[in-house]
């Protein structure tokens, strides 16, 4: 009866572990969150142009750079999705495993009170 809790925390963790897409690190009082489903856009740098530029050049980079916006967008909304689900993952897992430890207290506090129960005294 008292391993049923335990049991059940390490099927929750197991469960809900898999929702995890990012990863956490935490040392020295800090904590830090990475992405591991979405891969950054090389960043775009400005090449520097005359005013004699070829207006090719000019077209060819506008595009690099539409293009480095759109990929830029993309992984902004891939890492915001991400979060989000580590971040319900998490809520339902602390949630769970909080039930778990009170529902392993309450059945202990039941068991006790099936012990020896005080006499009353006769009148």
């Amino acid at each position: 009866m008292r391993l049923t809790p335990l049991f059940i925390l390490l099927f929750l963790a197991t469960v809900t572990t898999s929702a995890f897409a990012g990863s956490v690190t935490y040392a020295d009082m800090r904590g830090a969150w990475q992405s591991t489903q979405c891969t950054a856009p090389q960043a775009f740098i400005l090449a520097a142009k005359g005013s004699e530029a070829r207006a090719n050049d000019l077209n060819a980079q506008i595009a690099e750079r539409n293009k480095y916006i759109a990929e830029a967008h993309d992984y902004m909304l891939c890492i915001s999705q991400e979060a989000q689900r580590d971040s319900d993952a998490t809520g339902i897992l602390v949630t769970q495993s909080a039930k778990a430890l009170l529902d392993k207290t309450q059945s202990e506090i039941d068991a006790a009170m099936i012990g020896p129960q005080p006499r009353m005294p006769a009148k």
